[in-house]
C-alpha cells in the first residue's frame, strides 16, 4: 500500500488510491462529548503518555490543546501521534502488510530535514485507536520531497502512475503552495529543482486568522473565539456578537493584502511575469484566499491555474509519484 501523508502546521492531509482525508493538525486530552447529533470525528490514540486525542474532536471538546508551530516539531511527540493518526485515517480497515510512505517538507527545510523526517517515518509503528482493532504500519520505504512536488505530480501523473504530461516533467514549471504558515514557491526543470528561482514566503492562511482574532480582540470585548470558529467567521466574512451579525471584510481585506502583496513580490523576484515558464500551478489549502490575484498576475500566461482539489493536490500527487516508482 502507498500512503502519501502532507503534515502541514494547519491541516494533515493523506490519500490511498481514490481516497482522501484530511483533520486539523492539533493534539489534546481525551474529552468527549456527553450528547451528539453530529457524525463522531474523534481520533484517540493509546499511547506511552495514555489516550491522546488528534483531530477535529480536540478543537470541538479539549480542555489540552497543543499545536507545535516549529522547526524541530518533526521529531516531538506531537508530529508522531499526527502521522500514526495519519496511517490510521488510511483504511478503514484492518490492514496487514508493508506499507511506502511518500511525504514532504517545506523547501526552506528539505535540505537540512529530509533525512530526519525519513527516520521518523520508516520502520514499525503499532497504531491503537479507540474503537478499532491495534494494527501495526511496517513503513519499508520512505520518500521524502519538497513539498509542492507532489502538486506537480499530480498533474504529470495519472492515478497508476503513468506519465499524463510528459512536458511536466520535462520543461519549466513553476508552483506556488499557499499553506498555513508557509507559501512555497518551487521552480522544477527536467524534475529537478531549481534553487535560484525557488523561495518562500513566511506567511499563510493562518496570518490571516491571526490578524481577525486581534481584529477582535480590540473590538468585541466578551468574544474569543477559538481559531477553528474564526476560520469559519472568515468564510462567512462575519460572525456573531450578542446575537448580531459584525461585518469582518474590511479586516480580512487588511490582512489579505499584506500576504497578497509579499507573495506576488516574490514571485515576481523569482519568475518575473513567467515568460520562460511552462507551466505555473497554484495549490495547498490557502489557493482560495489569493489564487485568483496570482492568475492576475500571471494572466498574460496561457498554462497558469489552480490545481483541482488544490487541499489534496500534494498528497494525492504523493501517492501518483509512489506508483510511478514502483512501476519502474
Amino acid at each position: 500500500m502507498i500512503i502519501g501523508i502532507d503534515i502541514g502546521y494547519s491541516h494533515v492531509k493523506g490519500a490511498v488510491n481514490s481516497h482522501v482525508f484530511s483533520f486539523p493538525s492539533v493534539v489534546g486530552s481525551p474529552e468527549t462529548a456527553a450528547f451528539s447529533l453530529s457524525a463522531d470525528s474523534r481520533i484517540a490514540l493509546d499511547t506511552n503518555h495514555g489516550l491522546v486525542q488528534v483531530g477535529q474532536a480536540v478543537l470541538d471538546q479539549s480542555r489540552f490543546v497543543s499545536r507545535p508551530e516549529d522547526r524541530g516539531w518533526i521529531t516531538s511527540d506531537e508530529y508522531k501521534w499526527l502521522y500514526l493518526a495519519a496511517l490510521s485515517e488510511s483504511t478503514t480497515t484492518f490492514y496487514s502488510g508493508n506499507v511506502t510512505v511518500i511525504t514532504g517538507l517545506p523547501i526552506a527545510y528539505y535540505r537540512d530535514d529530509a533525512e530526519t523526517l525519513r527516520k521518523v517515518i520508516l520502520g514499525s509503528h503499532p497504531v491503537q485507536r479507540e474503537g478499532r482493532r491495534a494494527q501495526t504500519f511496517v513503513v519499508a520505504d520512505c520518500r521524502v520531497v519538497p513539498q509542492p512536488f507532489g502538486t506537480l505530480a499530480s498533474v504529470a501523473f495519472g492515478p497508476n502512475g503513468e506519465p499524463v504530461d510528459a512536458d511536466m516533467l520535462k520543461r519549466p514549471v513553476g508552483i506556488v503552495d499557499i499553506g498555513g504558515h508557509t507559501t512555497n514557491l518551487l521552480s522544477m526543470r527536467k524534475a529537478q529543482s531549481i534553487d535560484r528561482e525557488t523561495g518562500s514566503v513566511d506567511m499563510g492562511a493562518w496570518d490571516i486568522v491571526r490578524a481577525v482574532k486581534e481584529y477582535l480582540a480590540t473590538r468585541t470585548p466578551g468574544l474569543s473565539p477559538e481559531d477553528y470558529e474564526i476560520v469559519e467567521a472568515i468564510k462567512a466574512r462575519s460572525i456573531s456578537y450578542f446575537g448580531r451579525d459584525i461585518d469582518l471584510s474590511g479586516a480580512i481585506e487588511e490582512a489579505l493584502g499584506h500576504f497578497r502583496r509579499q507573495v506576488l513580490a516574490e514571485a515576481t523576484h523569482l519568475w518575473n511575469h513567467g515568460a520562460d515558464l511552462y507551466a505555473i500551478l497554484v495549490t495547498g489549502g490557502g489557493a482560495h484566499l489569493i489564487g485568483d490575484d496570482l492568475l492576475t498576475h500571471f494572466s498574460e500566461h496561457e498554462r497558469v491555474r489552480i490545481v483541482d482539489r488544490p487541499v489534496f493536490a500534494n498528497a494525492v500527487g504523493y501517492v501518483r509519484f509512489g506508483r510511478y516508482l514502483e512501476e519502474r
